[in-house]
């Protein structure tokens, strides 16, 4: 079935002809990272209402919207996507608000993620090296997933870095990984102006890497704001810990739990990391 022209990129951010992807949708929201069996990391700005006690549960977060290919016609080509691919949010933590905190959220998915390979996180402050190669994965203004592996860290702070990721207003909430190790650095959270009026039209604003100036807050964060907003109520699967019972947020943050809220832990189990999508998929049998 063919997409509506309004979902398209080139028509709906007015995009001049030879630009890429412009026949794609623009379905997507922002991106995040599955850090444990049904919870994510995001962009605390990607999490629609700020206070920590009201509810996500219009925020749906979807599996395999990707391109595999192109038809005749120049569209694209994505496998199947179900009701068992999509996930809504059950409850957030953030420290982010009109008053400043971490651009960084945690999120309670409304059932467990299975089937998914890990992807390590730092969990511990870790400073990033000006020269650092980086990857990213995400969903440029809602685009399908895209992945850029030519970012380098450009300046170091001590809850944010800078980077030359090619990054877009979709791709906030975006894991941004060393290239190196493949570990889970950042989360993308803003950048420069993403597209620039030509001859009535837009095109990609362009800028050399000593331009790039794309903000990324360190994912360790997302543990300390578990920790400022629980007072460390939650299991970290650490020594002392069990299904039963709560300790110190640590070295993983997956059990910080379903009620977190209500300083209840997450008996479910943890320790599993995937990169998903955080979007609105209208046409997703049973989502309206």
């Amino acid at each position: 079935e063919s997409l509506p022209e309004s979902w398209r990129f080139g028509p709906q951010y007015n995009m001049c002809p030879g630009q890429r992807f412009v026949q794609q949708p623009t379905l997507g929201h922002c991106s995040a990272t599955l850090v444990g069996p049904a919870q994510v990391i995001t962009a605390g700005h990607c999490v629609k209402r700020q206070s920590h006690t009201a509810s996500c549960s219009d925020d749906a977060y979807v599996f395999k919207y990707y391109v595999t290919g192109s038809d005749d016609d120049g569209d694209p080509i994505f496998p199947p996507i179900t009701v068992s691919d999509v996930f809504y949010c059950a409850s957030y933590v953030t420290e982010y608000g009109e008053s400043g905190g971490a651009d960084i959220a945690l999120i309670q998915l409304s059932r467990p993620v299975v089937g998914r390979a890990p992807a390590p996180y730092h969990a511990s402050p870790v400073p990033a090296v000006p020269g650092q190669s980086l990857m990213m994965i995400g969903f440029p203004s809602g685009l399908p997933a895209k992945m850029d592996d030519g970012g380098r860290v450009i300046q170091s702070g001590p809850s944010t870095f800078v980077a030359s990721t090619d990054a877009f207003g979709g791709n906030s909430g975006s894991g941004v990984f060393d290239i190196e190790t493949g570990i889970m650095v950042g989360v993308l959270v803003n950048g420069a102006t993403d597209y620039v009026a030509s001859g009535g039209c837009n095109v990609v604003n362009e800028l050399l890497d000593s331009q790039g100036g794309e903000g990324i807050t360190y994912v360790d964060r997302a543990v300390q704001t578990c920790r400022s907003l629980e007072n460390g109520i939650c299991d970290d699967g650490g020594p002392g810990a069990d299904s039963g019972a709560c300790d110190s947020c640590g070295a993983d943050i997956a059990d910080c739990g379903r009620s977190a809220f209500s300083r209840d832990c997450n008996p479910a189990r943890r320790n599993s990391y995937v990169l998903l999508t955080d979007g609105r998929c209208d046409d997703v049998p049973g989502r309206e």
